[in-house]
């Protein structure tokens, strides 16, 4: 019960922190910068996984047809 608590209260006490860092012109330029960066991120990690399994499926198209 007290890990949970405790868990709890850093989840709220971050979203607390950002809320108010957000009020700040650095602040929204911090998460504006954030928010492009784990967007690129994102679409590069979508990307590799639709590369891998086009080449997967092209490998067991290849093997079924053999």
């Amino acid at each position: 019960m007290s890990r949970a608590f405790w868990f709890v209260a850093g989840v709220v006490g971050g979203f607390v922190a950002a809320h108010e860092i957000n009020k700040t012109e650095r602040g929204r330029e911090f998460f504006a910068l954030l928010n492009e960066r784990t967007q690129e991120f994102t679409e590069a990690v979508s990307e590799a996984y639709r590369s891998y399994a086009a080449q997967a499926a092209r490998e067991v198209d290849s093997s079924i047809n053999e």
